[in-house]
């Protein structure tokens, strides 16, 4: 099984052990140079789609089997549109799930803020099916 990671850093050890482990993941192809500069500076006031993204599809295609992983976390709106568009040509979108923690320290009359994101597990995206809520 194949994963593309479509993210704007790399993967951690304990990611990829995941991965092997539990998606029987063999091999993890990442973006070009080129497409993860794109994909790390989203213009926020580019339409979507866009060349750019147009790019990254081709790539997906071209990279890709039905049935392989896209591993995909960035900006929201183009997150969503690849991951329609693997749903479309039966590639398996999914995303990491992390704990979040946020340390302070109080310097004088300043409040310093430090982010932790910590990997939990990765999760498929799942389509909406309609349910009867009766």
């Amino acid at each position: 099984m194949k994963l593309l990671s479509i993210l704007s850093h790399e993967l951690t050890n304990e990611q990829k052990k995941e991965l092997k482990e539990k998606y029987n993941v063999k091999c993890i192809v990442i973006l070009s140079e080129e497409l993860m500069s794109y994909w790390s500076n989203i213009d926020p006031n580019s339409n979507i789609p866009n060349k750019n993204l147009f790019q990254i599809i081709d790539w997906i295609l071209n990279s890709s089997s039905e049935g392989d992983y896209v591993f995909i976390q960035g900006e929201y709106g183009s997150v969503y549109y690849l991951v329609d568009f693997c749903f479309s040509t039966n590639r398996v979108p999914i995303y990491s799930s992390s704990k979040r923690r946020v340390l302070e320290n109080k310097e004088g009359e300043k409040v310093y803020s430090k982010r932790i994101f910590e990997h939990v597990k990765f999760k498929k995206y799942i389509k909406y099916e309609e349910r009867n809520y009766e």
